[in-house]
């Protein structure tokens, strides 16, 4: 509870692109990072990280969020996940053959 004189604004950027990750929602993602500069895009997926030190990718990655995991590196100037990323998500190619 605020006491007198403080003002809560409610979740930072950081909060909701963890939270967007952990639940898959690539919406949301864009919708975050559409108005921002590549190098504010770059700072904010190369450095958010829980408060247990995870990553945006490992929070995708660890619920299986395949189109989170690929939707951070294809969307913006950022680099190419690790491959231990892609290997936890299957490839979509595998359901053709």
């Amino acid at each position: 509870m605020a006491s007198q004189g403080e003002e809560h604004e409610g979740a930072s950027i950081q909060e909701i692109l963890v939270e967007a990750c952990r639940r898959n929602n690539t919406d949301l993602l864009h919708e975050l990072l559409e108005d921002k500069g590549d190098d504010e895009i770059a700072k904010l997926l190369n450095e958010t990280t829980t408060v247990m030190g995870n990553h945006l990718y490992h929070e995708a990655a660890s619920r299986g969020n395949c189109s989170s995991c690929l939707f951070l590196p294809s969307s913006f100037a950022c680099p190419s996940p690790p491959p231990l990323h892609l290997l936890l998500c299957p490839s979509p190619l595998a359901a053709v053959t």
